[in-house]
């Protein structure tokens, strides 16, 4: 086998040049303004239509912006609100009225309330019981 000779050629330095487009993300906007979409009784995907942008975008700037991820939650308890109060409002209405499937597929999609509520116990912590 032949050894490689070191190359006498000074390495270049790798410099890290930033690509794509600059975000379109405001801090003193867009916390505040997606918090008042969502307070309004939208869906998160209504705030990305809402600033123009793809919803993948809002999933990153959550990620990459406390401020912004902060603004989000509070608006997801505003959203929930939102809809307990409406609620409360649609079941004085008489049953005509109310389409319950719609309202059911809306709150699972939207706010991801569930039916049913998963329980699951440790084996470890079973232990014999004795009945007399």
């Amino acid at each position: 086998m032949k050894k490689k000779k070191a190359s006498k050629t000074p390495k270049k330095e790798s410099v890290t040049v930033s690509m794509g487009r600059p975000t379109k993300y405001d801090p003193g906007f867009h916390p505040m303004e997606a918090e008042r979409i969502m307070k309004s009784g939208k869906h998160l995907m209504c705030v990305a239509s809402e600033f123009n942008i793809h919803r993948a975008t809002i999933y990153e700037w959550i990620e990459k912006y406390p401020d912004f991820s902060d603004a989000i939650k509070r608006g997801k308890s505003h959203l929930e609100a939102f809809f307990y109060n409406k609620f409360m409002v649609i079941a004085e209405m008489p049953s005509a009225m109310v389409n319950t499937a719609a309202l059911i597929f809306l709150t699972k999609n939207a706010i991801g309330w569930k039916d049913k509520v998963e329980h699951s116990i440790n084996d470890e912590s079973i232990t014999d019981l004795v009945f007399e």
